[in-house]
């Protein structure tokens, strides 16, 4: 079985599912193959939620996990609309620097999955210049609030861990103001993706990265 976890049920569009209690976050089973799981915003949640990863390995032989939602685009020369990472880092920009040089960055280091651009996670939208400036010197092409933590557990553990990241902004003052239309337009990629992953699954054909890309219409 594959496991799709998002962070907010916005993030799935208007369609309505049927949500069962699973270690007191929403999980929806869609088939056999197939389910769903809100494992919340922001890294709190997220930490929260590697320990429900665990039990539906167990509970529903979950054998790959794949991460999807939207994120800020920080690199001017992505011009697509949605891609896989396969790096991540954390960000740890500040405006005061810790007492003992490189503590904070060795806190996180960086993780290498896959070939693919490389996600920066932040405890907060990142809107402002000196940040966005921060992570793209970092090498960081893309941002958003859990990542990170998802791709540790699965280093850790040796899991299959996968990364569908939907731009809804450009992570800058201006794109701010229009954050929702950018995160619909992302929004409705990422329905119209799971409907045809779920009509894949339910033809009882073995899904690979290649038929998953195709469903969601990534090239990159």
């Amino acid at each position: 079985m594959i496991a799709l976890l998002l962070a907010t049920e916005f993030e799935l569009g208007n369609r309505v599912f049927e949500w069962e209690d699973f270690e007191g976050a929403k999980l929806s089973v869609l088939n056999e193959g197939l389910c769903l799981l809100i494992t919340g915003a922001g890294l709190a949640d997220t930490a929260l939620s590697l320990s429900r990863l665990e039990k539906l390995k167990s509970n529903y032989g979950v054998s790959q996990f794949i991460n999807i939602g939207i994120a800020g685009c920080l690199n001017e020369d992505l011009c697509e609309e949605a891609y896989i990472p396969g790096s991540f880092s954390f960000n740890t920009f500040s405006l005061g620097e810790s007492p003992t040089k490189g503590f904070v960055e060795n806190c996180y280091p960086k993780i290498d999955l896959y070939e693919g651009p490389h996600l920066a996670t932040s405890a907060v939208p990142v809107w402002d210049q000196r940040t966005k400036q921060y992570l793209s010197e970092s090498g960081a092409d893309l941002v958003d609030m859990e990542a990170y933590l998802f791709a540790k557990w699965a280093k850790e553990s040796d899991q299959d861990f996968y990364f569908l990241k939907f731009i809804s902004d450009r992570a800058s003052k201006e794109s701010k103001e229009k954050f929702k239309t950018g995160a619909f337009k992302a929004i409705e990629r990422i329905s119209e993706g799971l409907c045809s992953l779920e009509a894949l699954i339910c033809e009882s054909k073995e899904v690979d990265l290649g038929l998953i890309k195709k469903c969601f219409r990534i090239s990159s």
